[in-house]
């Protein structure tokens, strides 16, 4: 009998299949827990970082945070100006359009840039 797809999450190539447990007093718990939350990975994750690289590196610096935040405002209000684009036309919108077209490409440049930086500070 062949075998064949039925369906679910596929396998990992690289299972982490070995569980590691550690006791912590209440104060490294805590420690833990909020660095892992300040960075947005599990605590799991977090350890792994740690034992694997010996580091964690965010994925985000705090002004990429705001700058991402920006970007989501912005396409926020680009959301706006297309709905009243299909209710009076583009032209009545097109000169805001262009505003925020060139503010997201600003922001995404400096997304862009801050990464490159990131990542030629961890090499």
């Amino acid at each position: 009998m062949s075998a064949r797809n039925i369906g679910g999450r596929p396998t990992s190539k690289n299972p982490l299949n070995h569980p590691l447990s550690i006791r912590l007093t209440d104060e490294e718990f805590k420690r833990i827990e909020d660095l892992a939350n300040s960075l947005k990975i599990t605590k799991s994750e977090l350890g792994r970082r740690f034992i694997v690289k010996g580091k964690v590196v965010p994925l985000f610096s705090d002004q990429e945070e705001k700058t991402i935040k920006m970007l989501f405002s912005i396409s926020n209000n680009l959301n706006q100006l297309v709905k009243q684009a299909h209710t009076f036309g583009y032209e009545s919108v097109a000169k805001e359009v262009n505003i925020f077209k060139s503010e997201i490409n600003t922001i995404i440049d400096k997304i862009q840039k801050s990464r490159l930086k990131t990542q030629k500070q961890l090499q």
